[in-house]
């Protein structure tokens, strides 16, 4: 098994307030390779949490992640930035692109750093698969919101990964490019045997996944659409 999450719970504390905000409550589900699963659930449910948790960037939880053997709660931290480097792909909402570079060099920049050849040829190809091929040298703060959503879904796509963590990856796409997006996931589920895990308001999308959970007063539920 890939993934695994066991009896997690996460709280957070109110200011001046004796109660505590669960955000999940003793919730368990797991995911191996090549399954894809979508999760959905109102604003603020914590959709975006999950997913931080299950990347080892929000490690404030009771509970168990484990991912391909490893407990994410025993891990240093460095261990776990490595881990995120090697093993898991990453769509934040807010693109985290580094603004000194350009296009190109942000999605060359995962091989560079994991020594994965052609690394220029490769980043190339996949941004013209994005629609972004007269965009490549082009720098953050020259882009629109959807052409960096579509630098920082590239470089997460780029290399190959066990597990891709979207968060909402159309969100700031028009139908057309939405559409080719989650079509460019499904495909390196089916080619390279990743898992996927993606939040998302939209049921058309969440339809396309073996797995559908809904997050309700701190709870996964399973939910047929």
């Amino acid at each position: 098994m890939l993934l695994k999450v066991k009896n997690l719970t996460k709280s957070f504390a109110q200011k001046n307030i004796t109660d505590e905000i669960v955000i999940f409550n003793d919730t368990s589900f797991q995911l191996d390779h090549a399954q894809t699963l979508s999760i959905v659930g109102r604003s603020g449910s914590g959709k975006s949490t999950l997913l931080a948790m299950i990347a080892g960037i929000d490690r404030e939880f009771k509970g168990e992640i484990e991912f391909k053997g490893d407990q994410l709660s025993s891990l240093k931290e460095k261990q776990i930035t490595a881990l995120r480097a090697s093993e898991m792909g990453i769509v934040f909402q807010q693109y985290h692109l580094m603004e000194h570079l350009s296009a190109l060099e942000n999605v060359m920049l995962p091989l560079e750093i994991l020594k994965i050849n052609n690394a220029q040829a490769k980043a190339i190809s996949l941004l013209t698969k994005v629609g972004l091929k007269n965009r490549i040298n082009h720098f953050p703060s020259t882009l629109s919101g959807g052409e960096k959503q579509r630098v920082a879904i590239a470089r997460a796509i780029v290399a190959k990964r066990s597990i891709i963590l979207a968060d909402e990856p159309t969100g700031s796409l028009d139908e057309k490019n939405g559409d080719l997006i989650i079509e460019l996931f499904f495909d390196l589920v089916e080619t390279y045997k990743s898992a996927l895990v993606i939040v998302t308001h939209s049921t058309k999308i969440a339809a396309k996944a073996d797995y559908v959970l809904q997050i309700k007063d701190g709870q996964l539920s399973p939910l047929k659409l």
